[in-house]
């Protein structure tokens, strides 16, 4: 019977790229399914010409056509965030979830209008993933129908979850420091002026320098994944220890992410870390919240982007006031990286 290894990474960068870009050969990752709830994909031809078949919903070109939908969700969230101004405090883990989970079900909407072919020359061409999949299945025959439904789950599942989560932690974060969110405030102004309704541009987005590094402090501190795993393709030497061809390990950019030779004093929330100035003493595989190596996760521009806006329409409508320390929302490692406790934040109307 063929042995079965597990071997933590320790925080080591030069460790961590071994394992993700020099020794990488598959991925292990969690799917709903009832009866493989763990599905590893062994098959590393296989996975290469998905990922090839899949970048074309993930082009620059296609994630500008959901900005739309973005800004859409993003100012039905803040309407809701409206009503709660009253209130004490406002958990707000499900809203935030049910609107990711909306936005992902936005692109749902295209498969029937994909299907009856609208009228117009425009209308066949892909406008999101989910028209790059049926394009792959009806037109160029080239997945079948129980592929595309696994690339659906797989994106519901990831882009739903970890981008709720993601926005969780970062207006939580925000929340607590009033001297960080009163630089963001005083950005998104002077990009945006008095107008807290209006759509949010590529443009827009590329003026929030400040804003940035607050969200990449906050994918460092908890980063949405907190665990993933890879199989080894070769054996290879970490720390001393000789890991086995084939074996699965886990690597944590939890802890990758407090390696204090890396990042200063590494529980200190202090988004001038990813100043241009700073961000150049990072290593590779220093900074990893969407993974690295060529199986990095291929939807990461579009989480970065979807949270920003999120987080943009949020801030430029509301001031935050997080009511639990960091010590009583402590992080708990799950598929996603979860809280202790829910966050309870305090939303006030901005007098701008």
């Amino acid at each position: 019977m063929e042995k079965k290894y597990c071997q933590f990474v320790p925080d080591n960068k030069h460790s961590v790229f071994q394992v993700l870009v020099d020794a990488m050969d598959s991925i292990l990752f969690v799917t709903s399914g009832k009866k493989n709830a763990l599905h590893l994909c062994n098959d590393s031809s296989q996975w290469k010409g998905r990922r090839k078949m899949l970048a074309a919903g993930f082009q620059n070109s296609m994630l500008k056509r959901y900005i739309n939908v973005f800004n859409e969700h993003a100012q039905k969230l803040v309407e809701f965030l409206h009503e709660e101004t009253h209130k004490e405090f406002t958990c707000f883990e499900r809203p935030l979830s049910l609107c990711s989970l909306d936005i992902v079900g936005d692109h749902k909407k295209r498969k029937q209008l994909y299907m009856d072919g609208e009228t117009g020359d425009d209308s066949r061409k892909p406008k999101c993933l989910l028209d790059v999949l049926l394009k792959l299945h009806i037109e160029d025959k080239l997945l079948d129908e129980e592929g595309v439904r696994q690339e659906v789950d797989t994106f519901i599942s990831a882009g739903h979850e970890t981008v709720a989560v993601a926005v969780k932690w970062a207006l939580y974060l925000i929340g607590l420091y009033p001297e960080v969110q009163e630089k963001i405030h005083q950005e998104l102004d002077s990009v945006q002026g008095a107008d807290s309704k209006g759509p949010l541009s590529v443009a827009d987005l590329n003026e929030f320098k400040y804003l940035e590094c607050v969200l990449k402090e906050c994918y460092r501190l908890y980063p949405p994944a907190a665990l993933f795993a890879r199989k080894t393709s070769e054996e290879i030497s970490i720390c001393g220890h000789t890991i086995p061809k084939k074996t699965t390990v886990i690597v944590s950019p939890f802890l990758v992410h407090r390696d204090e030779d890396v990042f200063p004093d590494p529980e200190k929330f202090d988004p001038e870390r990813f100043l241009p100035e700073n961000i150049t003493h990072i290593p590779d595989c220093g900074y990893i919240p969407f993974a690295a190596g060529p199986r990095n996760c291929i939807g990461n521009t579009f989480a970065e982007i979807e949270v920003k806006i999120l987080v943009c329409h949020i801030l430029r409508n509301f001031s935050l006031l997080s009511l639990d320390s960091r010590d009583q929302v402590l992080p708990i490692i799950k598929i996603t990286l979860q809280s202790s406790q829910p966050a309870r934040i305090k939303f006030r109307r901005r007098q701008q």
